[in-house]
C-alpha cells in the first residue's frame, strides 16, 4: 500500500491512498477549510481502528452498537513532543458480563494501529527528486 501525503494550502495537508483523500490542518486563507491537525487524526485513526475490531465481535454475540463509542484520553510528552500515553475507554451502551467485556479488550487490543505501535513499527527517512 502506498499512500501519498502533500501540502494543499497553507498549513493544510491531504493525503490520498487509491480514491480516498484526507485533509488535515489548516488553510491559514480559509478558515472554513481547518481540519483535524495530523497528530490527532493518528490518535483518531488508532480510535476509528479499536471501533472497527470491537464491533464485529458485538454484534456476533448480540451486543448493541448503537451508541457505542471509544474514548482515547491522551497524555503527551516534550523533548521530543510526542504522545506518551493513550487511555482507551469502550462505552457500550448496556451492561455486560465480565467474560464479555474481557474478551471485548481483547479484540481491541487485535487493531492494526495498536499493534503496528507497540510492536515498534520501523519509520524510514529518505529524500529523493520526484
Amino acid at each position: 500500500m502506498v499512500i501519498v501525503a502533500r501540502h494543499d494550502t497553507g498549513r493544510r495537508f491531504m493525503a490520498t491512498v487509491g480514491e480516498h483523500t484526507i485533509f488535515a490542518g489548516k488553510a491559514e486563507d480559509n478558515p472554513q477549510q481547518n481540519n483535524m491537525w495530523p497528530g490527532s487524526l493518528f490518535i483518531a485513526a488508532l480510535g476509528m481502528c479499536i471501533v472497527g475490531d470491537i464491533v464485529p465481535f458485538c454484534q456476533r454475540h448480540d451486543i448493541s452498537t448503537e451508541d457505542l463509542t471509544v474514548e482515547l484520553d491522551v497524555t503527551t510528552a516534550q523533548d521530543p513532543a510526542h504522545v506518551d500515553n493513550v487511555a482507551v475507554t469502550i462505552r457500550l451502551p448496556q451492561e455486560v458480563a465480565q467474560a464479555q467485556q474481557q474478551a471485548i479488550v481483547r479484540a481491541a487490543k487485535q487493531c492494526y494501529i495498536r499493534q503496528s505501535i507497540i510492536n515498534h513499527m520501523g519509520i524510514t527517512i529518505s529524500v529523493s527528486p520526484h
